[in-house]
């Protein structure tokens, strides 16, 4: 017995992520992790293209903010404008509160730091989801 596609609104149920990742190693990793956590991957690539994100819808926009091209705060305040219904999660190697705010203020919603252990991860994605902001606790140490 052939399973019928979820229609839209069945898929919604499914918080559906989109990975924005330069280093190809760590696409699948992150992939795997969100799966089985029960998001739904719907797009991985290693440029933040706005089109794309736009065509994909992703509730939930997993960017590692270190390897955008250009300005990376330009370039969250551009896809909060375009994408406002997306949550936009990042994770930066720069474990500076200062920065953390300024990600916050540029449309980021969890910011976490590139320490964060996989359990971390998901439960700075989870949160957000719940629409409570997340700020990974090494930001403030």
């Amino acid at each position: 017995m052939e399973c019928a596609e979820p229609t839209r609104n069945e898929r919604r149920l499914i918080k559906t992520v989109a990975i924005v990742e330069a280093q190809t190693l760590y696409r699948p990793f992150f992939a795997e992790l969100l799966g089985e956590a029960g998001f739904g991957v719907v797009a991985s690539s290693c440029q933040l293209s706005i089109q794309e994100m736009q065509a994909t819808e992703p509730d939930i926009i997993l960017i590692d903010i270190d390897y955008v091209t250009g300005d990376g705060l330009a370039r969250l305040r551009a896809l909060r404008k375009k994408l406002p219904q997306s949550m936009l999660c990042v994770f930066t190697g720069q474990i500076e509160e200062s920065w953390a705010i300024s990600l916050w203020l540029a449309g980021a919603f969890c910011v976490m730091t590139k320490l964060a252990s996989p359990a971390d991860l998901i439960v700075g994605i989870r949160q957000a989801t719940l629409g409570t902001p997340y700020m990974d606790p090494r930001f403030r140490e």
